[in-house]
């Protein structure tokens, strides 16, 4: 009976080691995930060899949740997700283009109201579009 317990003993420890590793390794995890969720300032947006660039920084808030990365540009009502975050970010900029594409030649006549204000804040932000070189 003794035997039995030993063997129960070493089991029960193994498994208390194995928590508090996996412990450890979470707040590893976590604490590199800060870095990533910090919000952060956009200057321009880069598409397909466009750079659109901005008089002013806007903010960028960067959540993770549910295995999605979430990207939010609350200036432009921009939001985007995936699982992968560098194409989170890559759709974020991508949203920004079809705003740009949509609106921003657009007579009032027709768009909505909240378009119209979507397009003059961002003519009031752009300086300009610029194509880049492949690279």
């Amino acid at each position: 009976m003794d035997n039995l317990k030993s063997k129960n003993e070493v089991i029960q420890l193994i498994n208390n080691l194995a928590e508090q590793e996996l412990l450890t390794v979470k707040k590893i995890i976590q604490s590199n995930l800060l870095k990533y969720l910090s919000p952060f300032y956009i200057k321009e947006f880069i598409l397909d060899n466009r750079r659109y660039v901005l008089k002013e920084p806007v903010i960028c808030n960067v959540d993770y949740h549910d295995d999605l990365w979430i990207y939010k540009v609350p200036r432009y009502g921009l939001h985007a997700f995936s699982k992968d975050r560098q194409e989170a970010l890559f759709q974020l900029h991508d949203e920004f283009v079809f705003l740009c594409d949509t609106f921003l030649h657009e007579q009032d006549e027709n768009l909505t109201h909240d378009a119209i204000k979507l397009r003059d804040i961002i003519r009031q932000d752009l300086i300009k579009i610029e194509e880049i070189a492949n690279g």
